[in-house]
């Protein structure tokens, strides 16, 4: 019945007890995360296997805080070549990888589809392509519009063909025009939360960040409309 609404006073609702939720393109929904003084929990998704952690990260009552290489988490989420990542995140004052496939030992040569959160306050979405270097897509300056030590909502979105990265604070959706490329490709790894795969020596991204919430879904991506209804 449309409008009817019912309201338990003095209900727990713990996220084991969930039986339905409203989220866009559920058909391609594969993780929604929440870290946390109990640890890192799977709220919802059809990801073939769980979330696991990786090394160490310093558990806060409502976050986490990880680092490159190898403190954060495994998704259980295979990386496509399109796909959506999700953070509500607080935007780092150091070089940090927010999630995905980062795996380059050295460079950003075809590194693998990654969030990039910059220590001079840029924010990119790094982007594997089989050529002589990796692309990007760059939102310059971010951290210096946002509040410090606030939680935003950050959106990478990679396609066969580009990549684009956006951001929401108060309400309002700020995107990169979308970066062209070609040999796109998707790596034979799971997506990675805080954590890299293998080593990433002299890359730079080895700083903390600290994340609530992730979320990611693959072979699709979202509107401006979809990303705002999960803010």
């Amino acid at each position: 019945m449309a409008g009817l609404s019912i309201v338990l006073p003095n209900a727990v609702f713990a996220a084991g007890n969930v039986i339905a939720s409203l989220h866009p393109k559920s058909e391609n929904f594969q993780a929604l995360d929440v870290y946390g003084s109990g640890g890192a929990r799977r709220l919802l998704g059809r990801a073939p296997a769980p979330i696991s952690t990786i090394g160490a990260p310093s558990f806060q009552a409502n976050s986490v805080i990880g680092s490159a290489p190898g403190t954060g988490f495994d998704s259980g989420v295979p990386d496509n070549v399109t796909k959506t990542m999700l953070l509500l995140a607080k935007f780092p004052t150091v070089n940090a990888l927010g999630a995905g496939v980062y795996y380059k030992p050295a460079n950003d040569l075809n590194a693998g589809d990654t969030f990039a959160f910059m220590g001079d306050g840029n924010l990119r979405a790094l982007m594997s392509q089989a050529a002589t270097a990796n692309m990007s897509a760059t939102l310059v300056g971010v951290r210096q519009l946002l509040t410090a030590g606030t939680y935003y909502l950050f959106a990478g979105e990679w396609t066969p063909t580009s990549v684009r990265i956006r951001y929401v604070k108060d309400g309002v959706v700020t995107a990169s025009a979308p970066v062209a490329s070609v040999s796109r490709g998707a790596v034979d790894k799971n997506i990675r939360v805080l954590a890299s795969h293998e080593s990433i020596s002299g890359s730079g991204y080895t700083g903390s960040m600290e994340l609530a919430s992730s979320a990611i879904w693959t072979g699709a991506n979202l509107t401006e409309a979809e990303i705002l209804s999960m803010y």
